[in-house]
């Protein structure tokens, strides 16, 4: 049988990019090679999985989106297919890009991925869908442009607060050097004006400590909702792009601080007066200091000098939802000793007090380092000011182990976050 013509391309040559394989009348084929082949692993099923129900869905819901024919994975998983008609190469490339940022900045629910929509709709992980799609745009030689954005709802008046120090980790645990936010409030019809006075403001010092920029901020008032809602976006350069889904098997864990202390200062804020009642001011003033352990940006440069394979933020759900994304994304296995994690005591008694589970709690600040020197690293954090401890170790198979005390404890799929039962 003979060849066909993709099958003669020099894989061992292939590098990232896009290309067009074929034009077939108006027909053009793009593909969107997103893995070096055979010099680079693979992407997961399910960070593939995601990607092609986000992509579609927002290339096919823009202007061109009769001119879509086809959106799909590669059988080698390094990359993906796209076929449109009638559309110009400039156009083209700018829908792949345009997508690709939906795709890195979106939180929510997956699109058509229920049973009645997907047949394997287990089979979906966003967090790596998004981390593979969170590629720039080189801006001088050497140099890209990242972005990473979150959705937070709350009444806290320091709300941007927790969600630009979110934006800014996530940007350094990809290695990038965060320069700038755009901020969109979203306030209820009955909000005060001094509420948001007092979220720009808290914002606007945040800002200065972390040293970067306030890019943008748009602020509506919209109808309907109960709550406010803040949306965030950052934007960092590098030279470098670190990628949790790469983490390799047979490496120390190293988390940074401490759990729980983002969902400890939001129930502190949400729930003030009923604390108030249980705990002594000061214990409530002591937790309300951790609001500067929020930002990670020093610890993990000073990670990243001794030697870091990869780094991942604990956000939403917890370390044990942290500890899942980061393995079932890099298809790799993990143990951790539950004893060696590092949580203040102010979050347990929290916790207690609201029947709250701290493993499960959003932990802002906090960060997973997977590096082949997890003892030099802890150990030289710890002696410039830093807290840091090894944790556990990635291992080669797909078991997520916790251990606590002689007890086996496999992780499972994230729960949702304890700190909804706080806020809803």
């Amino acid at each position: 049988m003979k060849t066909i013509p993709s099958f003669q391309i020099d894989h061992n040559i292939l590098k990232k990019g896009i290309y067009i394989s074929r034009i077939d009348d108006d027909i053009t084929t793009y593909d969107i090679r997103m893995r070096e082949p055979n010099r680079e692993p693979v992407m997961t099923n399910a960070a593939i999985h995601t990607i092609e129900h986000l992509f579609a869905t927002y290339v096919r819901n823009t202007e061109f989106g009769d001119n879509i024919i086809y959106f799909g994975p590669m059988g080698c998983r390094t990359g993906f297919y796209f076929l449109t008609r009638s559309l110009s190469d400039n156009y083209s490339i700018k829908l792949i890009n345009e997508a690709f940022q939906f795709i890195a900045d979106y939180w929510g629910v997956i699109p058509g991925a229920s049973p009645k929509e997907c047949g394997n709709c287990l089979d979906h992980n966003l967090p790596p869908a998004k981390e593979e799609c969170c590629y720039g745009i080189k801006a001088d030689p050497g140099e890209m442009i990242l972005s990473s954005g979150v959705s937070l709802y709350g009444n806290e008046k320091d709300l941007c607060v927790f969600a630009i120090a979110q934006v800014c980790n996530a940007l350094a645990t990809r290695g990038a050097s965060p320069k700038g936010v755009s901020i969109q409030i979203m306030l209820p019809e009955f909000a005060y004006e001094s509420r948001l006075k007092a979220m720009m403001q808290t914002s606007s010092e945040a800002a200065k400590e972390y040293g970067i920029e306030i890019l943008a901020a748009d602020v509506q008032n919209v109808p309907g909702i109960q709550t406010t809602i803040v949306n965030v976006t950052a934007v960092g350069t590098t030279k470098r792009i670190l990628q949790s889904c790469k983490a390799p098997a047979g490496q120390d864990i190293v988390q940074i601080k401490w759990i729980g202390l983002e969902g400890t200062l939001r129930i502190l804020k949400a729930r003030q007066e009923s604390l108030a009642k249980h705990f002594p001011s000061a214990f409530l003033k002591q937790t309300a200091s951790y609001e500067k352990e929020l930002i990670s940006l020093k610890e993990m440069k000073a990670a990243d000098a001794i030697g870091v394979s990869a780094m991942h933020q604990i956000g939403d759900g917890g370390i044990l939802a942290a500890l899942w994304e980061l393995a079932e994304g890099a298809d790799i296995g993990l143990s951790v000793d539950m004893r060696r994690i590092p949580v203040k005591q102010e979050t347990i008694e929290v916790c207690e007090y609201f029947h709250l589970n701290p493993y499960q709690l959003t932990s802002t600040g906090s960060i997973l380092v997977i590096t082949p020197k997890g003892e030099e690293l802890a150990d030289t954090l710890t002696r410039e000011g830093m807290a840091a401890a090894v944790i556990g170790h990635t291992t080669a198979g797909r078991e997520r182990i916790i251990l606590n005390q002689g007890e086996i404890r496999y992780i499972d799929r994230p729960a949702p976050d304890e700190l909804t039962k706080i806020l809803i």
